[in-house]
């Protein structure tokens, strides 16, 4: 039954190749930003990298629809694993919350702040008073 529907599937993203396309690019895009890019990019260097990935696209639909690899498949199980990951971090980290109690260390006391006065200021102070 499972052989019987990704050959559904597999007919359909053929049948549909600008939406196939579409899927690896953005699949392509999150993948990416979400594990590749380690900090923002120069503008020119941003361009080239989506660029190259525009271009991968048309390599990875001919795979896809020509070859018959399963392109979308993979991307499909990365993208569920990586938000898999993501919540399971998300809850991870409200546990420990919850956990350490969210109670703060009160603030570590200052030194005084000690200011030199001259004679003349102390003597206008005297003077006014």
């Amino acid at each position: 039954m499972g052989d019987q529907n990704s050959g559904a599937i597999q007919q359909w993203l053929v049948a549909h190749p600008f939406v196939t396309y579409l899927f690896i690019v953005v699949c392509m895009i999150y993948i990416f930003n979400a594990v590749f890019r380690p900090r923002k990019l120069p503008l020119l260097k941003d361009v080239l990298v989506y660029g190259l990935i525009l271009a991968g696209g048309f390599m990875l639909l001919f795979f896809q629809t020509k070859v018959g690899l399963p392109i979308v498949h993979g991307f499909a199980v990365a993208i569920l694993l990586m938000l898999t990951v993501r919540i399971r971090s998300l809850f991870n980290r409200r546990g420990s919350d919850r956990s350490s109690g969210q109670v703060q260390s009160p603030p570590a006391p200052t030194e005084p702040q000690v200011r030199v006065v001259s004679i003349d200021e102390q003597e206008q102070a005297g003077e006014r008073r």
